[in-house]
């Protein structure tokens, strides 16, 4: 006859076992690198998140404490911009919130920011919000890219947002642009010297047909973000990340601006041989481990020298 006591020392043993059991480690999520992947993979999938993002049950850990917002460039979304930094930051640990914003849908109804930049600004205040919801996050930490990174900085100085971030990564996004003929001159970087039919024809093309075109043509725009502080909030802490490949560069403001909170980076600091351009900097390894390194300093990693994008 078995003894009862025997047997129930023996089942809690078991159980005692099983929990302490460490359940089987995800497997990393697939990353392959250069723009010409990202097109086709996340050009046919626009309305989809990009890989490891909007895990509405992810809780942020004591080593990664604030979720990250990936706020992608103009005419994107959040698949296409995002396909390679959003499973490289899972990989790592963090939890990944990405939206597409701006979306005008007599222009189409998938592609986002194309929109006017006070709207789209607004998209993102509330994007964050929902995310500190859901994680229970004190701040975010927050990745823009190019026209992402403008209406980022627009959030947080004017919508509230400078207490919802701790760090704002820039990547290749302008800190200031002159305005006026800067549509021409951006017409001839692209086209080469193009003849002055084009230059007038992009120069007639103006923020009242595109409102996302303050971005060129708004001075004002521009004088407001940077008016205080030049455009920074000092609890934020400000990484701008850029190549001397990008094309924008060239007609915009990438100078680190004067103040302590705020420094600038370039992917050929990290890898001489790496040239991303203005539109391939999110595709290059390079590039995204240094965004990786932006974020967590502590625990930094020395980016690998990559030709990818």
């Amino acid at each position: 006859m078995h003894n009862p006591r025997w047997l129930a020392t023996a089942i809690a043993g078991t159980v005692v076992a099983l929990a302490s059991v460490s359940p089987a480690a995800a497997a990393p999520l697939p990353i392959t690198y250069g723009a010409p992947y990202a097109y086709l993979v996340g050009g046919s999938q626009l309305t989809a998140s990009p890989p490891g993002a909007n895990d509405w049950s992810c809780k942020p850990t004591a080593a990664h404490p604030y979720p990250v917002v990936l706020v992608h460039q103009t005419a994107s979304t959040a698949e296409l911009n995002w396909i390679d930094l959003s499973p490289y930051l899972k990989n790592q640990g963090y939890c990944v919130f990405a939206l597409t914003y701006g979306v005008d849908p007599s222009v189409s109804p998938v592609i986002g920011g194309i929109a006017d930049l006070d709207q789209s600004a607004a998209q993102v205040a509330a994007f964050v919000n929902q995310v500190l919801a859901a994680t229970g996050a004190s701040k975010v930490d927050m990745v823009g890219h190019s026209q992402g990174g403008v209406i980022s900085r627009e959030f947080i100085q004017e919508l509230g947002g400078a207490n919802e971030v701790n760090t704002m990564v820039l990547l290749a996004s302008p800190w200031a642009v002159a305005g006026g003929d800067n549509l021409g001159d951006l017409a001839n970087l692209l086209l080469g010297e193009a003849p002055p039919v084009v230059t007038q024809a992009i120069a007639g093309v103006n923020a009242a047909t595109l409102p996302f075109l303050q971005l060129f043509d708004d001075p004002a725009y521009w004088a407001k973000l940077n008016a205080v502080d030049y455009g920074t909030s000092p609890g934020v802490r400000y990484v701008e990340i850029t190549s001397h490949a990008d094309e924008i560069s060239y007609i915009s403001d990438y100078v680190t601006p004067p103040v302590t909170n705020a420094s600038l980076e370039w992917v050929q600091d990290a890898c001489p041989l790496a040239w991303p351009d203005h539109e391939t900097i999110p595709y290059n390894a390079t590039a995204v481990a240094m965004i990786a390194n932006a974020l967590d300093p502590a625990q930094a990693v020395t980016p690998p020298c990559s030709l990818s994008s």
